[in-house]
């Protein structure tokens, strides 16, 4: 700035003005040229700023595409286990539901026809002879091929869970329901709280088929195959019956209980025991048909429970008196 003076001293424009007055030009030159610096450093600082938002703003849509993606894959994740979880469960439902309607229609005859006759075939003394001219049924077949559905419901439910260990039911209210339905046909079978709903005042004689027993069971009737794991057939099971008797613990106690369940004595709950897992195989049964649009409820077969009280809840989650028990 010092060096324009003498340029404005000699300018000719400039000639007729005081001192006084070249000094004001030159403190507004002065004040112009500060006011123009300060100028060109705020642009440079609103264009750093700018700058600096822009790229925030770049980061953020970064993040938040990332974010989304995430997002995405999670829920895509979620929906794949989803559809497997009903893809597994709808495959072995199937099967799951032909061995309770099996195991269901032998203990309707059970409890309803041997249970009711002068001589239950269970409780002939020689294995092999038959029951009577019309029914040529022998203890042996009977016995064994109850045990063996039994055991086969155990196995497609053991297959079942192998298979959705590792899954997460989340609030599916087909498997819900579905594991519902089958702890109850599991503690029918275990759980001896059951004894309180019986009319008689004690009970002499009882075999409960625990929970581990029935597992137990089921896992020594799986088969390994390449195309995925399945249940012994009958003829499966009476081959390795004798290896599987002196191995499986459980299959000695169903044995007692079917003998015993044909009779009836008050202080004998085998018999109402049975009852009860026909009904929630029943309930189990309904259920399925339901989903799979199947036959209507009215042509199943319940069993009467005249002596007995289902209105009592006290047996944890699930209420005695919403199931099918009639």
């Amino acid at each position: 700035m010092m060096e324009l003076i003498p340029a404005i001293l000699s300018s000719a424009a400039f000639s007729g003005l005081t001192v006084g007055g070249l000094i004001m030009l030159y403190i507004r030159l002065k004040l112009t040229s500060k006011y123009n610096e300060q100028l060109e450093s705020l642009r440079n600082v609103n264009r750093t700023e700018i700058e600096q938002v822009k790229s925030n703003l770049q980061k953020d849509i970064v993040h938040l595409q990332h974010e989304l993606e995430l997002e995405k894959q999670r829920k895509e994740k979620e929906l794949e286990k989803s559809e497997k979880l009903e893809q597994t469960v709808n495959h072995y439902t199937g099967v799951i539901l032909l061995a309770a309607k099996d195991l269901q229609d032998r203990l309707w005859h059970l409890t309803q026809e041997q249970a009711t006759s002068n001589k239950p075939v269970l409780l002939n003394k020689e294995l092999d002879k038959k029951a009577y001219g019309s029914w040529p049924m022998t203890k042996k077949h009977y016995l064994l091929s109850t045990l063996f559905l039994f055991a086969q419901f155990f196995c497609w439910v053991e297959i079942l869970k192998q298979e959705i260990r590792f899954l997460n039911f989340g609030d599916s209210e087909l498997t819900n329901k579905f594991s519902a339905l089958i702890k109850l046909v599991e503690r029918s079978l275990a759980e001896t709280k059951y004894q309180k709903i019986a009319k008689a005042k004690r009970i002499s004689t009882d075999y409960p088929v625990f929970q581990m027993m029935q597992s137990e069971l089921g896992c020594a009737l799986i088969v390994n195959q390449e195309k995925g794991p399945r249940s012994m057939n009958f003829h499966e099971f009476t081959a390795a019956y004798d290896k599987l008797s002196s191995q499986v613990e459980g299959l000695h106690f169903l044995e007692r209980l079917l003998e015993n369940g044909v009779k009836q004595i008050e202080s004998n709950f085998c018999h109402s025991r049975l009852k009860i897992t026909s009904n929630s195989l029943v309930d189990l049964i309904l259920f399925l048909k339901e989903k799979r649009n199947l036959v209507p409820e009215e042509q199943i077969d319940f069993v009467d429970h005249e002596e007995l009280d289902f209105t009592k809840n006290e047996f944890g989650e699930i209420p005695i008196k919403n199931s099918v028990m009639r």
